[in-house]
């Protein structure tokens, strides 16, 4: 979304004036514009598909069927699960699988940069705000549009709505195909659990202590990575982004062995402490979500704008906050929320690490 909207309308409109239809003004002005925005996410998308725990398990609770053991992020929380007692247990097959599962996010992600570095997707008049362009469809389009708009919708909601409905209404408890009474006594007991507040209090400060830590962290280092000829730099970039296809479970455990072996005692002693770790685990594996976003707007953002500034006498400092940082807003407002909202619904790590002392459990 960010990348379309950060498109100038001008470039869409130079192309019309020069006989271009509007699929073609598509084809050829929009989608190439918009290529490292849906580069990016196509690229979180696969590697959160390919490490998603909660699906899986969820399936095989509801439906009892076998296939999320063919899955390997469920093979891989499975074993580790079984051999939490003591790592010695924890069969080779399990630490191969995870390799392989790191490999193959890495490839891909590699893969995607190497084809968005081929072409450069940087407008020269970037530099002011400008109305987004409004194409008005005939009734036709506007019908199809809404059909296509709503049925995407209600397939995406079907969870979010069937919870609510759960919430406030008999449905739960009814033995009915529908509900047949509106009630408030499942929301109300909420406030009357201090164990279901205290864990409502605990995600929203681990999320946002974790969010902010992303934002630092993830608009330095993708500003590096797009803006800076360093040694290392690929090196950089993978290294940001692997933890998002390490399954939660595997990190959690990683930092459970060794900050409770170099840390023992102390404020980082998972045993005494696991909320320090969640921050850490929330951070490392949800920071790809910004630094790409983050990453994807600086490829669109034409650095001719930073060397006038530069020549102006502005230093570093002023122009990325001067200059940068506005033309990035978007990008970076949305990275930073979608990893608020995943590091809000991150289960696998919260699982391992809370269980050690449950007073410190988020919601999750």
């Amino acid at each position: 979304m960010s990348s379309l909207i950060s498109i100038d309308p001008s470039m869409e409109e130079q192309a019309e004036s020069l006989g271009a239809g509007g699929f073609r003004i598509f084809r050829d002005i929009t989608l190439p514009l918009s290529t490292p925005g849906l580069a990016a996410g196509s690229a979180l998308v696969f590697i959160i598909s390919l490490e998603d725990l909660g699906a899986p398990i969820g399936l095989s609770g509801a439906f009892g069927s076998g296939l999320h053991q063919r899955l390997i992020s469920f093979y891989i929380y499975n074993e580790f699960r079984k051999g939490l007692g003591s790592v010695e247990q924890v069969h080779a097959s399990t630490y191969a699988s995870a390799v392989i599962m790191l490999f193959i996010a890495t490839a891909v992600f590699i893969l995607i940069r190497k084809y968005v570095t081929l072409r450069r997707y940087a407008m020269m008049s970037k530099g002011g705000r400008f109305n987004p362009r409004v194409r008005k469809l005939g009734w036709k389009g506007i019908i199809l549009a809404y059909i296509f708009l709503i049925s995407l919708i209600l397939t995406a909601s079907f969870p979010q709505i069937g919870t609510f409905v759960l919430a406030v209404t008999d449905w739960a408890y009814s033995g009915s195909p529908l509900p047949t009474e509106l009630t408030s006594k499942f929301l109300e007991s909420l406030f009357e659990r201090p164990d279901v507040l205290r864990a409502i209090t605990n995600s929203l400060i681990y999320s946002s202590a974790a969010t902010f830590i992303m934002l630092l962290a993830g608009t330095s280092s993708a500003y590096v990575i797009a803006r800076r000829k360093i040694p290392g730099k690929d090196f950089l970039d993978s290294l940001v982004t692997i933890p998002i296809a390490v399954p939660g479970v595997i990190l959690a455990v990683g930092y459970l062995l060794f900050f409770s072996f170099y840390a023992s005692r102390s404020m980082l002693d998972p045993f005494i402490n696991p909320g320090l770790l969640l921050i850490f685990t929330y951070t490392a594996r949800r920071i790809p979500f910004t630094t790409r976003s983050v990453f994807a707007g600086l490829q669109q953002t034409h650095e001719s704008l930073e060397e006038a500034s530069l020549n102006l006498g502005a230093g570093r400092g002023r122009t990325f906050v001067s200059i940068v940082i506005p033309l990035i807003s978007q990008s970076v407002i949305g990275g930073s929320l979608l990893s608020f909202v995943y590091s809000m619904n991150e289960v696998s790590t919260s699982i391992t690490l809370s269980s050690l002392r449950p007073e410190q459990g988020p919601i999750t």
